[in-house]
């Protein structure tokens, strides 16, 4: 990854950043890209449908925040509830793409909530203190909850053989915790400093883009320098910056007029928890899946004249 992103380098910023997003679009197929795309439509729906029938948000575009809804806790479960079935039904097909395919469908399809339910400055401005980040603090700890269920259902296809897991390749490493935890400080590190960069106020559509870039970006590049595995390792990431976020705005008084954020790393508070869980989650993966593939590429191609010569004389079956 580091000599694909070098090569991309001298054309310029944002012609680097289009040549690796259209990198990271060829490296799917068709079939590969409508599986995907599929399983997050449906998610989508299904995460609409059932918030509009049980009215979450009560106040759309005005009340983001599954623990300030009239029932938060019948929110709440609803939300771990259908995302669980997304992970359920879209691993069906998805999971033909990989193993987490259906997990990343699920999360895009929680995005509806968040998306329906508006920025954050409504919810500042409806729950004056700085107790609010308190709440978002936990609602996020109960979407990480419904993100390791879905984690769990998918073991449990795989283990009733309904789903099949991720081959590893000779170069892919073992799980070893070190390595995962390596890989978990450097995504944090990495996605708080494009968090700072890219979060700059809290309109719905920056947010969004600002969470999913900066989890994608962090995971290729934490995975780039420790390929570790699971990808347990790297959807993590997300929930410990919001939850930083959170505690940080919590206990510096940083809750100021208007529903702005100010203090000690506003941008980390900015985002709901529900962008955190599904964009954040999906973008992770997405950067995971990458990593791993430019990796398999690199570590596969002969890269010394005797190993391109053993390669002619003895070429690969398949």
């Amino acid at each position: 990854m580091t000599e694909t992103m070098a090569d991309d380098g001298g054309g310029g910023g944002s012609g680097g950043a289009g040549e690796t997003a259209g990198q990271i679009w060829r490296a799917y197929n068709l079939r590969d890209r409508t599986l995907l795309t599929v399983g997050s439509v449906v998610s989508y729906w299904i995460f609409a449908a059932v918030a509009t029938l049980f009215s979450v948000p009560r106040f759309p575009k005005f009340q983001g925040s599954l623990m300030l809804q009239p029932a938060a806790i019948v929110a709440l479960l609803m939300a771990i509830v259908i995302f669980v079935a997304c992970v359920a039904i879209t691993s069906m097909f998805a999971g033909l793409v990989h193993y987490e395919g259906g997990l990343f469908c699920a999360a895009i399809g929680l995005l509806a909530l968040s998306i329906h339910g508006g920025p954050i400055r409504y919810v500042l401005m409806s729950s004056p203190g700085d107790g609010v980040f308190l709440k978002l603090f936990f609602e996020l700890l109960a979407l990480f909850v419904a993100v390791w269920i879905g984690w769990i259902t998918l073991a449990t296809l795989r283990e009733r053989r309904l789903l099949m897991e991720e081959p590893h390749g000779e170069a892919d490493p073992d799980a070893l915790p070190a390595q995962g935890a390596m890989a978990l400080v450097a995504q944090v590190i990495l996605m708080i400093f494009m968090m700072i960069l890219f979060a700059q106020t809290d309109q719905k559509a920056q947010v969004i883009w600002a969470v999913g870039i900066s989890a994608m970006l962090a995971a290729l590049g934490a995975h780039s320098l420790f390929p570790a595995r699971p990808s347990t390792w790297f959807w993590t990431t997300p929930f410990i910056v919001g939850l930083i976020g959170y505690l940080v705005a919590y206990t510096g008084g940083n809750h100021l007029p208007g529903g702005a954020v100010g203090g000690m790393l506003p941008a980390l508070a900015r985002p709901l928890p529900l962008d955190y869980a599904s964009i954040g989650v999906a973008g992770s993966l997405l950067g995971y899946w990458t990593s791993r593939r430019w990796h398999y590429e690199r570590t596969e191609e002969p890269q010394s004249p005797e190993q391109v010569e053993d390669e002619l004389e003895h070429p690969r079956a398949g």
